[in-house]
């Protein structure tokens, strides 16, 4: 008589480790954590230089790309609307393709 096992063990080990809300794995940030620490980021001394900037996009333009620190300052757009991050020209987090340096 043979005896076949219904359970792969190898496949139970850790159930949890695939679960995105598990404390301790990585999640893509949202543009709001990101945006504060871009802008943290720009007051520190060794990145004085660099030019950091939002593209976001708007209902009626399309996308707009403004520095960081005026469209904290002078924009009403929420943040679901922004797409990426660049800093001197290359991109640092990137909504649509879930790319994040930061």
């Amino acid at each position: 008589m043979i005896v076949r096992c219904q359970y792969n063990l190898k496949t139970l080990e850790d159930p949890m480790a695939k679960n995105k809300y598990v404390q301790g794995v990585n999640k893509f940030k949202g543009a709001d954590i990101v945006i504060y620490k871009i802008a943290y980021q720009q007051n520190l001394p060794e990145n004085k230089d660099k030019l950091f900037t939002v593209h976001h996009e708007d209902r009626f333009l399309g996308l707009i790309e403004t520095k960081v620190k005026t469209f904290l300052e002078e924009s009403e757009t929420p943040f679901h609307r922004i797409q990426l991050f660049k800093c001197d020209g290359e991109i640092i987090w990137d909504r649509k393709n879930k790319f994040s340096l930061i």
